[in-house]
């Protein structure tokens, strides 16, 4: 006898019919990664589930976005078998590792794609080397030799346009090898080196050596050893040398301009990731083709919300920031917010009364000559976690010294926004704030937004 119409259906414990099925959460289980720049478009790998997990190239650029590759192309590395960094934008020309025989494929615009390194080789983390007249005339890649299946070999290899051949071993002295980065001169590489049985975050070397005809000279090690993890270096624009080390204990951003190791903000906290793939990006250097230091802006909600507004009292790396319900005064927030992480704070700072300079030192409410940039405020109005007060107390500071400061309070929202009208006009009001201090006007419609401090937008 079946149940009435409209009447629950009573199950046992785990074998009730879900309307959520293992076939929906693979079809929805889409990620992105190895987002770069080049020639003006934006380019990424997409993983597509209709087509057994394929990765597919695609770009972004003047209004078209459209997948790169031709369906059946599957653009991954196995090279550490985690892979990254797996294709390389040349000119008209993409250069990307196939999955299925780790080959590197050249693909030009309008073109199909054809394999141009030999089998039983698979690359990485490719950068190009300038030529004569701004073109380029050759790639450094990683390369991970499988001839001999038994006793894989790592190494910086050169390969010179067009390709042919698996590439001429520049390094091989070390287990591993990864992110090769050349001066902005063009003469010197730099480059990470590790040994059996480190792995990349126990211990590893940053190397820079002379690029020349033929081949690297004059190897020197600049930073790092058997128990200094080493990571992700980066040259500026005037020759100085940036990477990531944990001598401290900590993973820190330290510069090197022919002087030795210089710390650029030394800090009790991570500032990078274990290195599982290729081409992981932990910072950026502003000033650079990477970025416009004009237009950099910092977005963070809660705690994150908490990092916009010290980032911007202590720093003038950002010309603008989105504060969402974030701390601006530590002392009431320990006094303010609910039971469950009412004492919270005893861990990350101390206790109060004793540790009371620290949260004074600590909250952006006390360093308000630090805030010079334009700051938009959005906090919900039944926030118990960080209780509106925390916004509002900014927001009449920032007032008080003719900060430019825009502040939406939600009505019935709580911490971390839930209706989809708020979500909408939260990241609308976004936009529209960027819009403004940038000086670009949105393509959508944007509700007004009123930034008090500036005059109304034209």
């Amino acid at each position: 006898m079946s149940a009435p119409s409209g009447a629950p259906t009573i199950a046992s414990y785990g074998s009730w019919a879900s309307p959520l099925s293992a076939e929906a959460l693979a079809a929805a289980g889409i990620n992105f990664g190895d987002l770069r720049s080049a020639n003006g478009h934006l380019y990424w790998v997409e993983n597509v589930p209709a087509r057994g997990g394929e990765v597919a190239l695609w770009s972004s650029g003047e209004g078209v976005t459209a997948q790169v590759t031709p369906n059946g192309a599957n653009v991954r590395t196995r090279v550490h078998e985690y892979g990254g960094a797996p294709f390389i934008v040349v000119g008209d020309t993409i250069y990307y590792s196939q999955l299925s025989d780790q080959r590197l494929y050249e693909l030009k615009h309008g073109g199909a794609p054809a394999p141009v390194t030999p089998p039983n080789y698979r690359y990485a983390d490719c950068i190009a080397l300038p030529g004569a007249a701004k073109s380029t005339a050759a790639m450094v890649c990683v390369r991970e030799d499988h001839t001999d299946p038994v006793h894989v070999r790592n190494a910086l290899v050169r390969l010179a346009l067009p390709v042919a051949g698996p590439g001429e071993v520049l390094f091989d002295g070390s287990d591993f090898v990864s992110y090769p980065r050349l001066s902005p001169d063009g003469r010197r590489l730099a480059f990470i080196t590790w040994n059996h049985p480190n792995m990349p975050w126990d211990g590893t070397e940053l190397r820079v050596a002379e690029l020349t005809v033929a081949g690297l000279k004059a190897s020197v090690l600049v930073a790092g050893g058997a128990t200094e993890s080493v990571l992700e270096p980066q040259w500026a624009g005037d020759g100085t040398l940036y990477y990531v080390s944990d001598r401290s204990g900590f993973w820190n951003l330290y510069a090197d301009r022919g002087r030795g190791a210089q710390p650029i903000w030394p800090r009790a906290a991570e500032f990078a990731a274990p290195l599982w793939q290729f081409g992981q990006s932990n910072y950026v250097l502003l000033g650079t083709k990477r970025a416009d230091p004009m237009r950099t802006a910092i977005s963070g909600g809660s705690a994150g919300g908490y990092t916009v507004l010290v980032a911007l009292s202590t720093s003038d790396v950002f010309r603008a920031g989105t504060d969402r319900f974030g701390v601006s005064d530590m002392t009431a927030l320990a006094r303010d917010t609910h039971k469950f992480e009412s004492r919270y704070v005893d861990s990350l700072i101390g206790p109060l009364p004793q540790a009371q300079a620290v949260y004074d030192s600590r909250s952006p409410l006390n360093h308000l000559d630090g805030f010079k940039v334009p700051v938009l405020v959005l906090q919900g109005a039944d926030d118990p976690v960080v209780p509106p007060n925390q916004s509002q107390r900014i927001v009449d500071a920032l007032r008080a010294r003719h900060v430019p400061v825009a502040y939406i309070l939600y009505p019935g929202e709580s911490h971390g926004f839930r209706k989809p009208e708020t979500i909408i006009n939260s990241q609308q009001a976004e936009l529209a704030f960027y819009g403004r201090i940038f000086g670009f006007k949105p393509a959508d419609q944007l509700p007004p937004l009123a930034i008090e401090g500036l005059p109304p937008a034209s």
